[in-house]
């Protein structure tokens, strides 16, 4: 649960937020031969279940996702710039003019 209680919630991405947690904090050794059950609620309208066999080593992903140091590494800003940063890509990607 590393990645949602960095992020929050990321809606559907919080099922591979999860996964990626998952593969990040539990031993490849432990997860070999185990079976992940992924679960999607979707906007209450429709959902999806399925599960994963992990069939081999883990240690690659583990090691190319980096989501432990990738987490810590994150700059923590207060919601005013965060607000102030999306009011900028909204003027430049989608041309709506910055509120005053």
């Amino acid at each position: 649960m590393r990645c949602a209680a960095r992020c929050g919630n990321m809606y559907t991405a919080s099922l591979y937020g999860g996964l990626s947690s998952l593969l990040s904090t539990v031993e490849p050794q432990q997860l070999k031969g185990k079976r992940i059950s992924m679960f999607g609620f979707g906007s209450g309208c429709a959902s999806s279940f399925f599960t994963l066999r992990v069939k081999g080593d883990t240690s690659e992903i583990r090691e190319k996702l980096d989501l432990i140091n990738r987490l810590e590494s994150m700059k923590v800003v207060p919601c005013q710039e965060f607000v102030d940063g999306l009011a900028v890509c909204r003027c430049v990607y989608v041309n709506v003019p910055k509120a005053d």
